[in-house]
């Protein structure tokens, strides 16, 4: 599983933005510009976890585990999608898109049977 690897690594690079554009729009209150980065980096780190996931399924098909644990949470793909149609809200309605990027993490913690 040599991609996988790389994969992770990609995952966790837009993992490791999240601190430093949180911080951001903490030092900016919230500014369309910093809003809209922190849903870019949350868009990408969202579509490179489900790549990840896509390509972990495709390495293991008979595993009946991970197979149902993917079916009960794919709907969290759509996550990505929701994120960048925050962006344009951001730039829209700055209260719009804060308050819709703080909905879809809140969707996207809570368990798959939620």
């Amino acid at each position: 599983m040599p991609g996988c690897c790389g994969l992770n690594i990609h995952l966790l690079f837009w993992m490791s933005l999240i601190p430093f554009v949180t911080a951001y729009m903490g030092d900016t209150h919230g500014a369309p510009l910093s809003v809209a980065l922190y849903g870019g980096v949350l868009a990408l780190a969202s579509t490179a976890f489900a790549i990840l996931r896509s390509v972990l399924i495709k390495h293991h098909p008979n595993n009946a585990d991970i197979t149902a644990h993917h079916r009960r949470v794919q709907r969290k793909n759509l996550v990505s999608l929701l994120t960048l149609c925050q962006l344009s809200a951001s730039c829209i309605c700055l209260d719009l898109g804060i308050a819709s990027h703080f909905r879809s993490d809140s969707a996207a913690l809570l368990p798959a049977g939620v």
